[in-house]
């Protein structure tokens, strides 16, 4: 009897630790890959979307001196030359809402989101700030920042310079401010914002790669910035090594992969509840329910491209930015395909409602078409990111 117990117990041991071995061969199966994707999601689609706003922001930031310095010069500035501060304004936006699904480390830690993009702008505050001298003294002294008012800063603040609000009649109607008529102080504050503006984008990809990687140009522009920005967490090691490397806050990849289907929710929430979600619902609602005035980007009738790329940064993150990525849309293909093409079709979905909303959206919130773009992107699509993430 103690002999048929005793190999009873040996083989019950042995079940144990197969079973356990088995596992830590599937939990280190698992980090192997997560780690795969980790590195190619940091680099192909985190660091490259910083890199091309960087560039796309400091070509922004060029174009605005050579206007300033027409201005300053008495040269008269050409229509052609505001249209063309617009389009750049637009291809640095683009790049900027294409960034939307990672809004975490830098750019959170730093502060950088609402520095640069804080909605709705202060357009009483601007204007009045912009009739006070001695304030743009110091601000062309020292700096927008100095004046530490987000609402003043950013791209919306730029985008009020630039586009002429008051006459819009349709989406074609796209109308620009005439610099020529703008006073000395409102030129002194427009170039206030490009600066402050390509400073914060420029540091941004600094503060993910280490300043040492980023191109000399860029290295200039952050050794000419306030000292905030020099100081900002990341700029020297690069906060991409804390997740290729699990340093610091990221005990496991698997917690990369969290953060990364975290940032997708949080803007599949952003969009549908609240960028499109308030407008919606504003028609006689409170502010916190809803507001018709809450709409981001109106001056250059840009807001529906806003949202579009808002998921398309989605779209990158777990599907990859380049044909060979590993993704975390593939391996959950490997796990469940049906769950992993619900998400995948389900942001194209999304991108397809929003792209039949019309602009001006000040004028179109609450229609079908916008109605039906929040429900795909704050419910659809955010249930379908908690789907796969509970496969993880």
């Amino acid at each position: 009897m103690k002999k048929n117990i005793s190999i009873l117990l040996s083989a019950l041991m042995s079940v144990v630790l197969f079973s356990c071995e088995t596992n830590n061969n599937i939990t280190s199966d698992k980090e192997k890959q997560y780690q795969a994707i980790t590195n190619d999601y940091v680099v192909n689609t985190v660091e490259a979307t910083y890199t091309a706003l960087a560039d796309a922001t400091i070509e922004l930031y060029d174009a605005c001196e050579a206007v300033y310095g027409k201005y300053q010069s008495g040269q008269t500035i050409d229509a052609s030359e505001i249209q063309n501060l617009g389009r750049l304004w637009k291809q640095s936006r683009c790049q900027w809402e294409l960034s939307e699904a990672f809004l975490f480390g830098p750019v959170e830690s730093n502060n950088i989101d609402p520095h640069i993009d804080t909605w709705p702008h202060d357009l009483t505050a601007q204007l009045d700030l912009m009739a006070d001298d001695a304030k743009m003294q110091r601000v062309a002294d020292e700096g927008l920042s100095v004046l530490g008012d987000e609402g003043l800063m950013g791209y919306h603040a730029l985008e009020y310079m630039i586009y002429d609000v008051d006459n819009y009649q349709h989406p074609n109607d796209i109308r620009y401010n005439d610099f020529n008529a703008y006073s000395a102080n409102e030129m002194v504050y427009f170039r206030a914002i490009a600066k402050d503006l390509v400073e914060q984008v420029v540091a941004l990809e600094a503060c993910w790669k280490g300043l040492s990687k980023v191109s000399e140009r860029k290295q200039q522009i952050i050794a000419n910035a306030p000292a905030t920005v020099r100081n900002y967490s990341g700029m020297t090691d690069g906060f991409a090594s804390h997740l290729q490397s699990l340093i610091g806050e990221y005990a496991s990849y698997r917690n990369v992969m969290d953060e990364l289907l975290d940032g997708c929710d949080a803007i599949a929430d952003e969009v549908g509840n609240t960028k499109i979600g308030r407008p919606v619902r504003g028609a006689g609602s409170g502010a916190e329910e809803g507001d018709r005035n809450y709409i981001e980007s109106p001056y250059s009738l840009n807001s529906v491209e806003d949202f579009a790329n808002n998921i398309r940064s989605i779209r990158n993150a777990y599907m990859g930015s380049r044909t060979g990525d590993a993704s975390l849309y593939n391996y959950i293909k490997d796990i469940d395909e049906e769950a992993a093409e619900a998400l995948r079709l389900q942001i194209e979905n999304t991108i397809a409602a929003i792209e039949q909303m019309q602009e001006p959206f000040f004028t179109t919130a609450g229609d079908n078409a916008s109605k039906q773009a929040m429900v795909e992107a704050g419910t659809i699509l955010t249930e379908a990111i908690a789907a796969v993430k509970a496969l993880l």
